[in-house]
């Protein structure tokens, strides 16, 4: 039971407290309809780079800012006006004493320079014909000249006159080698690659050609080839520092003049070296669980304000403070501020990240009002497991909740592959789980209480390849609060768990066998079980009846694309929703699909067959996203269809799937990734959740729940004061009402129609001018003409 269980009964089970959560929301963060907001993961941080005054840290989807003195920390992601969600390096320029630049480069080579300002893009190297990966790996910073070490050679940037400058391709166009990093010493440069070091004079003028550029033949023979891999090189003093190797089997060797010494301590099996740098007389480097420091002559200093090993170091280096601080960038906490000597009334050992989930991981999505949780494991399209170890979240109450792991039955601690989640409508705090290893998990409070499987329940272990576990493919509340799921692989596929706690199993008799799967479910307001079939094996449809717990007199129905049987675009269908006409929506393969009516599956001899939307386009008729793969669908306040796809982004429909009012995707919105993997949406205050394969990211949209009563009817911004961009909003409101808003002599200036219990004006005129200072008067009537409300808005503008 999607829709109706998270409108319909926040209405009547929860009444007047629905509004007043509504204005809490939106006001806690005077967030304006029509904007986005990141739910990304910050505890993960892979690079770390300091500024004057600031220190930047790099994740996988994104960077954060944090104001040392302070403590203020800012996000910095494609909702705050990056380019894209896949930074692969940062690093802190300075071209004059006012201003400072955090250089941000990309997996694909784009590159974004943030101020203060803003964000100013250059995409020259990933619009160019450039041959080979693109990916910055690191950037070195020379005044106004930026050098980007990059899979095909170097990139230098003039970030005063914004353009490229030079690109270095050290063995020539025809040979690319792969850089992994630069540096200037005295008057060469020096570059690490794949295969080697190479340096050219800086005095150079073409270091274009490979011809400028001689390669370090005596590197150590720990390879036995000087054309190693090197990843990273480091001066102190006239030393340099060397990481030789591939990842974990590299070494660190000092290089004095003509003579190689390998670094003391290092493991002589090897290390991955993760982050160096050197400030005055020390020199600091990052392994995998501490940081060492040390001294001229590379002895080890005891730490006495050690930080422990609990971290995972991936980068380190100093702070611009005058005191001495080590700045850890780790992908367990966040980045960690370490003070070696901390003085009286100086900075302390801390740990910085703004608020969000451990991890991306998202399988599947369900919100109900101010609780979101996410599913995060993964199945891939045969639904074998990709053993994803992301545990269980949620965002409850507008803050995160991480759930204790508990252990399975079997031999490997943790629980896997979480893939459905289907909270109680009944008590909005108890969360049921399918785990496709370990069966039932059950959430109350934010922890688990309870994990059901052969031992304690009905659930039956299933052969999943050769390999027996306990899998739950689907689970979702009726309207009563009993769970529905679904156990693939077994010969009894559905159960219920009743709301007094009892089992029952559903007796299919053999159209269901140990070599048939059935996944994900929906129970619709009339009491059908709705499951896919995964695999193209399309859908059944079970009616218990109104009695689950007497299995005599269900029956079920297959939908397939034969016209005998639902007559579906494909067999391949990947999720399903009831709208608010009791219309069942379909996402297959080919686009989507509506079964207008339902209850003559079982009750009429007659085929029913699924509708496709056809529409007409420059003169031809087609039907609706029928080239797209629907993965998720989800129905709003309006009755809009929120239509997430594998590939393309969202589409937002109207209610009788028509017309797109929306489309969302990488290239005009912060959506991280087209890949849609669920979409949720809390109906209090018409946020939609849309979780992708890159994490997570929100619209306040404009359409919410509705006020039959229209009791608390309410508009924001109130008062509009100058600075205000963006429409004028009345929530409180009945289904399809329709708003008047009049001047003070009562002349009415515009009329709109609320969507779900929103309504939303653009704050103009007829002929298109903001509306002038004053005070409006806001008039409300119930589509039936029976209910009205009314309220004031100032603008001060």
């Amino acid at each position: 039971m999607k829709l109706k269980k998270k409108i319909i009964h926040r209405i009547f089970l929860f009444g007047v407290v629905l509004f007043a959560l509504v204005s809490v929301g939106i006001a806690q963060e005077n967030r304006p309809v029509g904007t986005w907001k990141d739910l990304l993961p910050y505890e993960q941080v892979l690079e770390v780079a300091a500024g004057d005054g600031v220190v930047y840290a790099r994740t996988e989807f994104a960077v954060f800012s944090v104001d040392p003195e302070s403590g203020k920390i800012n996000r910095h992601s494609q909702v705050q006006g990056l380019s894209q969600s896949d930074p692969s390096a940062i690093a802190v320029a300075q071209p004059s004493v006012d201003m400072q630049v955090l250089i941000v480069g990309y997996a694909n080579g784009n590159v974004d320079l943030l101020t203060d300002a803003g964000v100013y893009n250059m995409p020259d190297i990933v619009n160019s014909n450039l041959l080979g990966d693109k990916r910055i790996r690191s950037i070195f910073i020379d005044g106004t000249l930026i050098y980007l070490s990059c899979g095909f050679g170097v990139v230098v940037l003039d970030i005063e006159n914004l353009e490229v400058k030079d690109t270095w391709y050290i063995k020539g166009q025809q040979d690319l080698v792969e850089v992994t990093s630069v540096t200037k010493k005295g008057d060469k440069w020096i570059v690490t690659t794949d295969r080697g070091i190479f340096e050219a004079s800086t005095s150079h003028p073409f270091l274009s050609s490979a011809e400028a550029w001689t390669q370090w033949s005596d590197v150590p023979a720990t390879l036995n080839t000087p054309d190693a891999r090197v990843t990273d090189i480091h001066y102190v003093g006239d030393d340099a520092l060397v990481h030789l190797g591939d990842e974990l089997e590299a070494w660190l060797w000092i290089k004095n003049g003509d003579t190689w010494t390998q670094f003391a301590g290092w493991p002589e099996e090897g290390d991955k070296l993760n982050g160096i740098d050197s400030r005055n007389d020390t020199l600091v480097i990052g392994r995998s669980n501490r940081v060492e420091r040390y001294d001229t002559e590379y002895n080890l200093i005891p730490e006495e304000n050690a930080l422990g090993t609990w971290m995972y170091v991936s980068d380190v280096k100093f702070g611009l403070e005058e005191e001495p601080i080590i700045w850890i960038a780790s992908q367990i906490g966040g980045l960690i501020r370490f003070v070696p000597n901390p003085i009286e009334g100086g900075a302390e050992n801390s740990v910085f990240k703004p608020e969000g989930p451990r991890n991306s991981g998202v399988c599947k999505l369900d919100c109900w009002n101010a609780n979101l949780w996410f599913a995060t494991g993964s199945v891939d399209a045969t639904w074998t497991s990709m053993y994803s170890s992301d545990g269980i979240h949620g965002l409850v109450d507008f803050d995160w909740v991480e759930v204790a792991p508990w252990d399975g039955e079997n031999d490997i601690p943790g629980i896997r592959d979480y893939i459905d989640v289907s909270i109680d409508p009944l008590n909005p705090k108890h969360v049921m789980f399918a785990s496709w290893e370990e069966g039932l998990v059950e959430v109350l409070d934010g922890e688990i209480i309870n994990i059901y499987n052969s031992s304690n329940s009905p659930i039956q272990e299933g052969d999943f390849g050769g390999s027996f576990r306990t899998g739950i493919g689907g689970v979702d509340y009726d309207k009563h609060g009993n769970l529905w799921f679904s156990n693939p692989w077994t010969n009894s596929p559905l159960h219920v768990l009743m709301a007094d706690g009892t089992f029952h199993t559903m007796d299919l008799g053999d159209d269901f066998t140990t070599n048939d799967n059935l996944g994900t479910l929906m129970v619709t307001w009339d009491g059908y079980v709705w499951g896919m079939i995964p695999r193209g094996g399309g859908v059944f449809v079970f009616d218990p009846n109104g009695t689950p717990e007497d299995t005599s007199d269900d029956d079920w129905r297959f939908l397939t694309t034969n016209e005998t049987e639902g007559g579906l675009p494909s067999n391949y269908v990947y999720c399903f929703e009831e709208d608010l006409d009791g219309e069942i929506w379909l996402g297959t393969q080919s686009g989507p699909a509506v079964f207008y009516r339902t209850e003559p599956l079982f009750t009429s001899d007659d085929n029913i067959v699924a509708s496709q939307i056809l529409i007409q386009q420059d003169g031809n008729y087609q039907y609706m996203l029928e080239t797209e793969s629907i993965s998720s669908i989800v129905i709003d306040g309006g009755n809009r269809k929120w239509v997430g796809t594998s590939g393309s982004g969202v589409y937002v429909l109207s209610d009788d799937g028509q017309r797109i009012e929306h489309e969302f995707s990488t290239y005009n919105s912060p959506i991280p990734d087209n890949n849609i993997r669920s979409i949720a949406i809390n109906y209090n205050n018409g946020e939609v959740y849309v979780g992708t394969n890159n994490g997570t990211v929100s619209y306040l949209s404009e359409s919410t729940n509705w006020d039959i009563e229209m009791e608390d009817i309410f508009v924001f911004p109130n008062p509009v004061k100058p600075d205000h961009d963006g429409p004028i909003v009345v929530d409180g409101l009945d289904y399809e009402s329709v708003v008047h808003v009049t001047n003070a002599a009562g002349r009415v200036i515009a009329i709109v129609e609320s969507m779900g219990g929103r309504a939303i004006w653009d704050g103009n005129l007829d002929d298109g001018t903001p509306a002038p200072y004053g005070v409006y008067l806001i008039f409300a009537v119930d589509r039936d003409g029976n209910v009205d409300a009314n309220t004031k808005l100032a603008i001060t503008r």
